[in-house]
């Protein structure tokens, strides 16, 4: 038996974003059906028998009250996978390692940090089916319907949220409807594939799987690999970038806020709570081993020390709490 490395280090596994991060789809949407201000003009005009440039407006042909939940749930959403995840789209340059020439390449990329991952799956498993639910009661409410008293045999008919909102716009919605609204006359199932919350995650595939594959010379599956590396590499570069310039835009509007606060306006406590909202969960955002990060989000944390009334009554106070987040700010690296 060979014991001449015993007691001696293995080399460690060369780390990529692989290790780090999960890629993801998300889109979410519903349909919140308007009509041109064009339309409306020569509608209004020719009920009124006056010329289509001597009117104006645009309308919703659904009524907000029947729009409004889904419309807040999907903005909800939204503002969550904002805040969770980073989505990459920017150019970054390259040095040729060959000719040492730069050139610009397109990075895109959707990724949760792997750390952060948990937070996105308590808040999937949560809201998808709030809005699913949501969905069903939209559906469901779209078209008249008719119902029979179990007691006396009555028939009532309960109006769907196509007729209310025809009937919210009075006169211009009698003559919209006779022009044909798509809208008003799609089908539910029309309808349902306008109402809309997809997501799905994957792993980020390790560079040294790229091994695995068959059908390719050794050469071309090094070369895989390499390439891939130096894409995970930009990948890894815009999220950092990303993530710096999030925490840079909470340091400067306090700093700003701080400098420009005049005694006896209005200080809002979001403007310390943008700060302590993002460094709890910055930490979790890293796709890489870099710590720096971190401890810069362990000392903006003193921030949420600071309390807004004082603020507003102290210069000296203004300038102190101003001055730490400077100093965090000019750590931060681009």
């Amino acid at each position: 038996m060979d014991n001449s490395n015993k007691g001696q280090s293995q080399p460690a596994e060369e780390e990529s974003l692989a290790n780090y991060a999960v890629t993801y789809c998300m889109s979410v949407g519903a349909w919140n059906p308007s009509i041109s201000s064009a339309e409306v003009k020569r509608a209004s005009a020719s009920h009124f028998d006056l010329k289509a440039d001597q009117t104006t407006g645009g309308v919703y042909l659904m009524s907000k009250e029947h729009t409004d939940p889904l419309q807040a749930k999907i903005r909800e959403i939204r503002r969550f996978f904002d805040r969770n995840t980073v989505k990459i789209s920017s150019k970054e340059v390259v040095i040729d390692p060959d000719t040492g020439k730069r050139h610009e390449e397109d990075v895109r990329a959707q990724v949760i940090p792997s750390q952060n991952y948990w937070r996105v799956s308590e808040f999937t498993q949560r809201v998808i089916p709030e809005f699913d639910a949501l969905r069903k009661e939209f559906l469901d409410n779209l078209h008249d319907k008719a119902e029979t008293c179990p007691y006396t045999g009555n028939i009532t008919v309960k109006k769907g949220y196509i007729t209310r909102s025809k009937e919210n716009l009075g006169k211009l919605g009698e003559i919209l409807d006779a022009k044909g609204m798509k809208a008003w006359d799609a089908s539910v199932e029309e309808w349902a594939e306008k109402i809309y919350f997809k997501f799905t995650s994957f792993p980020v595939a390790d560079p040294t799987s790229l091994g695995n594959l068959k059908g390719m010379t050794e050469d071309m599956r090094r070369a895989m690999e390499t390439e891939t590396r130096a894409k995970y590499n930009l990948i890894d570069k815009a999220v950092t970038r990303e993530l710096n310039t999030r925490f840079a835009k909470v340091l400067q509007d306090f700093i700003a806020k701080m400098k420009t606060f005049k005694e006896g306006s209005r200080m809002h406590d979001s403007i310390i709570e943008n700060i302590t909202d993002l460094v709890q969960i910055l930490p979790d955002m890293v796709v890489n081993a870099d710590p720096t990060l971190a401890k810069l989000a362990e000392e903006a944390s003193l921030l949420g020390n600071w309390d807004t009334d004082l603020l507003k009554e102290s210069e000296v106070a203004r300038n102190a709490a101003s001055d730490t987040a400077k100093s965090i700010l000019d750590k931060l690296q681009f």
